[in-house]
């Protein structure tokens, strides 16, 4: 059964005095418990609010439709409003992802295997790489891209996992002096 609710407004207002916004949905059919989320300003966030609490609910009924990392990719790139050079360097860094695990499904993606892949970026394109494929993921579990879900296991690999050599090496920030950026790797 596909999961459906509804968007709506609220007869009480926000303390502002604004419009306040619920949504409801039954958890299995019409015969269940219908429950109701409220206290969202605007329409279109309780609507992304409903996508995803109904995306969840299709995921733990396994009739969710897993995207490949291609297709998620192509969903993302579509739906991400830069410049187009910017766009360019975006699908470039995507690529290398595409190419590992592009036909894969995304819930068979191990954080193991993500790991292993991000060390065969060269390192100089290793951290944009990671943070692209990072992004592309996010914007999936925020409700930026809209038709399916990736296990949050498979999408993160979190900044302090990196090896310490490729921490070392992206040198100075622009509030540190050189000094303090050497002190810095010297204590690593």
């Amino acid at each position: 059964m596909i999961q459906q609710g509804q968007v709506f407004k609220l007869a009480s207002v926000a303390r502002d005095g604004g419009e306040l916004w619920a949504y409801r949905y039954r958890t299995a059919g019409r015969q269940s418990k219908r429950i109701q989320r409220g206290g969202f300003a605007g329409e279109q966030d309780a609507r992304v609010a409903l996508e995803r609490t109904l995306e969840k609910l299709r995921w733990a009924n396994g009739s969710s439709r897993m995207l490949t990392l291609a297709e998620l990719v192509e969903q993302y790139l579509a739906q991400h409003e830069v410049s187009s050079v910017t766009l360019g360097k975006l699908r470039w860094l995507l690529t290398h992802a595409v190419a590992a695990f592009g036909e894969r499904r995304l819930d068979s993606l191990q954080p193991h295997e993500i790991a292993a892949w991000r060390m065969t970026i060269r390192p100089g394109y290793r951290f944009e790489a990671t943070q692209a494929y990072g992004r592309c993921c996010n914007a999936r579990l925020s409700g930026a891209c809209s038709t399916s879900t990736l296990p949050s296991t498979a999408s993160r690999i979190r900044s302090d996992a990196r090896p310490r050599s490729d921490r070392s090496s992206r040198g100075t920030r622009s509030n540190q002096s050189p000094r303090s950026s050497a002190a810095v790797r010297g204590r690593w």
